[in-house]
């Protein structure tokens, strides 16, 4: 790249020191706010509940666009064409998801005072297994979105130090470390105040990649005219099976995305209602403005690689490498590393985050070593931060070497996540559903989804497998997505059924509810 180290290393350098600087910030305001909250932890872990429009704005928006969106959407988009351009669809339906249960849940949240998700299923069901296999697939689906952002940060560390043979292990190390610290040293407002910041970045850097595209590089129009000659099975409409596949993703953001840990912990952050509501309104805009240019330009980065195929996760980091061939391309990649690199720092902040307060408060607080003093299971939440973090990054840096995609690991994330959201909704609205039913409804759900990952099915004689040996996986398919859609989507509807079902048995008179 025309990037030179130096530039970089500045850049990188004052980017580190304006983050250190709000997690300073943030930390002298969780101190005042400590003057205010007798439980610490309630600071530590949501910002005292006070994050205003702004900042809940900014910390949503940069939670949900991520390094899957910068690397993984744009990848998946030079790989099929125009039958991702439902990818905003997609992103737009997690707002849907939002507004089954945010509303109330906030309400809840106040009147009860949660901390973490599973606050929720114990105080509405009173159920300890519900609540234990809730947590547990929360706490799955956080290291799996953490280990993804690693695993975005090791991809750019490939294109930033390829003439330099810089290992991916530098940049995924040394990001998780920054992230572990300042979240040690401000908590929620820490996290809150650098989303916003991240968020502006990877807004600034969307911008800016698609202003350099049109002046500097022919534009949109001509590149789809040369991928329309060069790659015409990939302007096909979606079949069956594609709409199928479709339908199957919208269910996998409306039941997956709209669930995550710290997406839910940000709606017990807010300040009041309105300014959730108000949030809620501008993100449901922002696929438009943020995953539709990155969808085209990965079809854009396809059409300028010829006939070469981009595969994997390489749409982003082809394209980066592109456009720094001019003085302002360069600028502008320096923007997009920036935002690229806020995106996913910001994403897997508030992860760590969340992952260390279900450790800590639904399993340890409540069922390891109980009755201790707040400001004890505050510092075990600061130990869990560096325990998970250490581990993952060296995890990352080996799928990065291995090919793994970062739309791989995001896909069954959500399809686990997504089983524990049938409880959230009818749980919420109604008090009829009991906790037993409840948590077969999740935990059937749950085995059938990972009993179709884990499985393989023969091609002619319909065998099932659990183990194929590497010399015969040709004549084997796996069974992620029976019927062609997938198997989270399977699991949810049979979660659903039980749960729906549930709420004909005996009633029960629940006042959380109200």
């Amino acid at each position: 790249m025309n990037l030179s180290g130096a530039t970089l290393l500045g850049f990188t350098g004052i980017y580190i020191l304006a983050i250190v600087g709000l997690a300073l910030w943030a930390a002298a305001r969780e101190r005042r706010g400590l003057a205010a909250h007798h439980d610490p932890r309630e600071e530590h872990e949501l910002g005292g509940r006070s994050l205003g429009f702004f900042v809940l704005l900014g910390t949503l928006y940069a939670t949900q666009y991520s390094g899957n969106s910068f690397i993984g959407f744009t990848g998946k988009a030079a790989r099929e064409g125009y039958a991702f351009l439902g990818g905003p669809l997609f992103m737009q339906s997690v707002i849907v998801g939002y507004l089954l249960f945010a509303p109330a849940l906030f309400r809840l949240s106040r009147r009860h005072r949660y901390r973490t998700p599973g606050d929720f299923y114990l105080h509405r069901f009173e159920h300890r297994g519900l609540h234990m296999l809730a947590s547990a697939i929360m706490l799955f689906a956080l290291l799996n979105f953490v280990l993804s952002q690693l695993v975005a940060i090791g991809q750019l560390t490939l294109v930033l130090g390829r003439d330099n043979a810089i290992h991916p292990a530098w940049g995924i190390m040394t990001l998780a470390v920054v992230m572990a610290t300042y979240e040690n040293v401000g908590g929620m407002r820490a996290v809150a105040w650098t989303d916003l910041l991240q968020g502006a970045l990877l807004f600034l850097g969307v911008v800016g990649l698609f202003f350099v595209i049109e002046t500097s590089f022919g534009g949109f129009a001509q590149a789809l005219v040369v991928f329309r000659e060069n790659w015409p099975e990939k302007l096909r409409p979606p079949d069956a099976r594609g709409l199928t596949q479709w339908f199957g993703s919208i269910m996998l953001f409306v039941g997956g995305a709209a669930v995550y840990p710290q997406a839910i912990q940000r709606i017990y952050s807010a300040d009041s209602a309105r300014s959730l509501r108000r949030s809620m309104a501008i993100m449901g805009l922002m696929p438009l403005l943020t995953t539709l240019p990155l969808v085209l330009v990965g079809i854009f980065a396809q059409s300028r690689a010829g006939s070469t195929v981009l595969s994997g996760d390489r749409a982003m980091p082809f394209l980066l490498d592109l456009i720094s061939a001019t003085p302002l391309g360069a600028v502008v990649s320096l923007m997009v590393l920036g935002g690229a690199v806020a995106a996913m720092m910001s994403t897997a902040d508030s992860a760590l985050l969340t992952t260390s307060s279900i450790v800590n408060r639904d399993w340890l607080e409540r069922y390891v070593i109980p009755n201790r003093e707040p400001q004890f299971y505050l510092r075990i939440a600061k130990i869990c931060t560096w325990v998970v973090v250490l581990p993952l990054g060296l995890f990352a840096t080996w799928s990065v070497s291995a090919g793994i995609t970062i739309w791989q690991i995001l896909s069954i994330k959500l399809e686990l996540l997504m089983q524990t959201a049938p409880a959230l909704w009818v749980g919420i609205r109604s008090d009829r559903l009991t906790g037993n039913r409840a948590f077969i409804g999740m935990l059937l759900g749950s085995a059938f989804t990972v009993a179709c990952w884990v499985l393989s099915v023969h091609s002619e004689t319909g065998a099932i497998a659990l183990f194929v040996p590497a010399h015969t996986q040709a004549e084997w398919s796996t069974a992620r997505a029976p019927l062609g859609l997938q198997a989270g989507v399977w699991g949810l509807g049979l979660n659903l059924l039980i749960c729906l079902g549930g709420i004909y048995s005996r009633p029960r008179s629940r006042s959380v509810v109200a």
